[in-house]
């Protein structure tokens, strides 16, 4: 989102309608991105499941990219929030990214889906610092075919998720 220097706020993002016309996937992707986020922390206004689940998949996509593939595990996403990553990604036809995102979340959850919050699973303790030395190896090579899979293919393909739940979106009053 653009800084208005003049207002010294962000100038609204590209409405659900010019997105649309786009003709990049990536374009669509990345406009999408500023347009939940200014919806939801600039406006404070509550963001449907699809905008949800669209978010934190564009989200995963550059936490991994910037502070790498341990990230939204130990600080960021919850089981309900990984279930909802694989969902997309699973839609966009990522099949591979998804199963070994369900994979990753398997061993650092341990399994145990029951862990809805980061506080429960702290409680629990399950702080991914304890992984055996085979859990932490399999985590983190997971973690570098993810990796590979992230910076090649899917954060374009994110627009389908868009396009077959277009309706669940919705623009803010301008």
């Amino acid at each position: 989102m653009p800084w208005n220097f003049d207002t010294k706020q962000f100038d609204p993002p590209l409405t659900l309608a010019d997105i649309s016309a786009l003709s990049s996937a990536t374009d669509q992707v990345f406009h999408l991105e500023d347009f939940v986020f200014f919806k939801s922390n600039q406006l404070k206004l509550p963001l449907s499941r699809a905008e949800m689940m669209f978010r934190d998949t564009a989200g995963l996509h550059g936490e991994i990219l910037s502070d790498g593939w341990h990230s939204p595990f130990y600080q960021i996403y919850s089981w309900d929030q990984f279930s909802d990553i694989i969902e997309v990604l699973n839609h966009c036809g990522h099949q591979e990214a998804a199963k070994l995102l369900a994979d990753a979340r398997h061993i650092f959850y341990r399994g145990r889906s029951d862990l809805k919050t980061e506080e429960d699973r702290l409680e629990a303790g399950i702080d991914g610092w304890h992984l055996t030395p085979q859990e932490k190896e399999r985590f983190y090579d997971i973690g570098e075919e993810f990796e590979k899979l992230a910076e090649t293919s899917y954060y374009p393909d994110l627009v389908k998720w868009f396009h077959a739940h277009q309706e669940d979106f919705s623009d803010f009053p301008r």
